[in-house]
């Protein structure tokens, strides 16, 4: 790989060898990802299946032809209609080094955006409801989206988020029961009931986070697709057709450049491998 200049003056040698150098954790922890990518991309290209990198990782793909050297998760994008069938391919072909993370797989799951964990590895949780999960393994999340105003998105997130950090900050059983009845309310009603509204009162020129998630941020359909290859890491992955037009919605700071070193940084995760 190339040994580019930043405006820092730093190289990506010098940045390499700084966070993520051969062997140490993070780097480790990024490799793990890498291989959940490539899974998900195989059974996504090998189904005609829509999805794309998004977030700092598809930053790290623009600035630094894979991750960025202090990120230490992985994000992609799909459509609702094409995370189901995922889903469904996930739940039939059982696979002894991955799993999906939804709330069919684990019960005490409850975010609306969906994970697919590594079966080799543990992540000491972070906080309480964490330690409610089924599966704690090195993951990578997968952000669903719908054809709708960003409104709807917005409306959904006072109806269900709330109920969520009843669950994150609560030891009272019975508020935990109540966040639960307000979750089950809102995935097998009040979502249900409010998809085709969203979806017939909408312009139709972009995407959102689907029902539930938070961060509110549209996607225009006029960067996204045909969709492309870009090259991360030692492969090519799905990225929306106008990479620096999503990248300029997404961040309020100039992408292209580096940030200063007291901005660099992660989730601080403690890991532990089995393999």
């Amino acid at each position: 790989m190339e040994n580019v200049i930043f405006n820092t003056g730093e190289t990506s040698e010098e940045l390499k060898k700084k966070y993520n150098p051969d062997g140490s954790e993070l780097r480790r922890a990024q490799l793990r990802m890498l291989d959940i990518l490539k899974y998900i991309s195989t059974i996504c290209d090998e189904n005609n299946l829509r999805y794309w990198l998004s977030s700092g990782t598809l930053l790290g793909a623009y600035r630094h032809k894979g991750f960025i050297p202090w990120d230490d998760d992985l994000d992609i994008e799909m459509p609702r209609e094409d995370y189901l069938k995922l889903r469904d391919i996930l739940l039939k072909e059982k696979n002894d080094n991955f799993v999906l993370q939804d709330y069919t797989t684990d019960s005490n799951y409850y975010f609306a955006y969906a994970k697919i964990r590594d079966l080799h590895s543990y992540c000491v949780p972070q906080g309480e409801l964490e330690k409610l999960w089924k599966y704690h393994g090195i993951w990578i999340d997968i952000f669903i989206l719908e054809n709708y105003d960003v409104c709807w998105q917005k409306f959904a997130f006072y109806t269900y988020t709330y109920g969520r950090r009843f669950i994150c900050s609560s030891n009272n059983l019975l508020l935990k029961l109540i966040a639960k009845i307000r979750f089950a309310i809102n995935y097998y009603l009040i979502f249900p009931l409010l998809r085709p509204l969203a979806l017939k009162f909408s312009s139709h020129d972009q995407l959102n986070n689907t029902l539930g998630t938070e961060y509110p941020l549209p996607r225009q359909l006029k960067y996204i697709y045909p969709l492309k290859k870009m090259a991360f890491e030692d492969c090519e992955f799905n990225v929306p057709n106008d990479v620096e037009g999503i990248l300029e919605n997404h961040f309020v700071f100039d992408y292209r450049k580096l940030p200063p070193i007291e901005l660099r940084g992660g989730h601080e995760m403690r890991i532990k491998f089995s393999l």
